[in-house]
């Protein structure tokens, strides 16, 4: 099975941590990455000498036609939030002076029916407005300024209702929750490079 690794323990090592970790407040212990056709499973975890509650999450890439789409599993009535996203591989001819233009031209009303991958991949700093430093952010990351956009790929569900979003009220989160799951999800998900606001990719 060349897809998939046991590892009886993954230790992260070197973390400093204060005594208490806060409630609702992300911590992230370790990153785990996955090629071809895999599953991520986590059955169990300890932090310290102390057992975290037993949770089990397996996702499994699905084959779509036009999205990436992943299976959700988890155990019985486990309440699941996901935070997708990807690193983008610079590529020339993709984020370009046009999507700056493109930006201005929505924040001034020229263009007055934005499509949604136009307003979340254009809102570069994720404030859920497009504004002139959206665009500004683009043209540093076009000329290589320091402040410029850092592209990476963000998420959301494809079964997401966008359709009283505009240029100063996006309404995008890239928290997918997915409630309490009592079997399995089968979630199709839409990918929206920051920066790339006419869709290049």
């Amino acid at each position: 099975m060349s897809n998939s690794v046991d590892a009886n323990t993954v230790a992260a090592a070197g973390i400093s941590l204060s005594n208490t970790l806060s409630a609702d407040t992300e911590v992230v212990l370790a990153t785990f990455e996955t090629t071809g056709s895999s599953t991520v499973t986590i059955t169990d975890a300890s932090l310290g000498t102390d057992t975290l509650p037993m949770s089990v999450l397996s996702i499994t890439e699905a084959g779509y036609s036009d999205e990436t789409g992943f299976i959700i599993d988890a155990s019985p009535d486990s309440s699941v939030q996901i935070v997708p996203y990807a690193d983008y591989t610079p590529q020339s001819g993709v984020i370009t002076p046009t999507d700056a233009l493109g930006v201005l031209k929505t924040v001034v009303g020229m263009n007055l029916n934005p499509t949604i991958n136009e307003l979340i991949a254009g809102d570069v700093n994720m404030d859920g407005k497009l504004t002139p430093t959206d665009a500004l952010s683009i043209l540093k990351y076009v000329v290589g300024m320091n402040g410029g956009v850092d592209p990476e790929w963000i998420f959301s569900d494809v079964n997401a209702d966008y359709s009283a979003s505009t240029s100063q009220n996006i309404g995008y989160s890239n928290v997918i929750d997915l409630g309490l799951v009592a079997s399995g999800v089968d979630l199709q998900l839409e990918g929206y490079l920051l920066g790339d606001f006419n869709g290049t990719l």
